[in-house]
C-alpha cells in the first residue's frame, strides 16, 4: 500500500488493515488471490 503523494510502500497481511488519513487517497497491488476492499468513513 501506497498513500498518495508518499515514496515508501507497506505490506499488509490477509486480514489486517490499514488507516488512510482525511480527504487523501492510496494505491495498492494485489501480488496473489483475491482482494476484498471493505472501506468504512469515521466522523470525528
Amino acid at each position: 500500500m501506497k498513500l498518495d503523494g508518499g515514496e515508501s510502500t507497506a505490506a499488509y497481511e490477509a486480514g489486517s488493515h490499514f488507516d488512510v488519513p482525511a480527504k487523501s487517497g492510496f494505491d495498492i497491488t494485489v501480488t496473489s488471490g483475491i482482494c476484498e476492499y471493505i472501506c468504512s468513513f469515521i466522523e470525528a
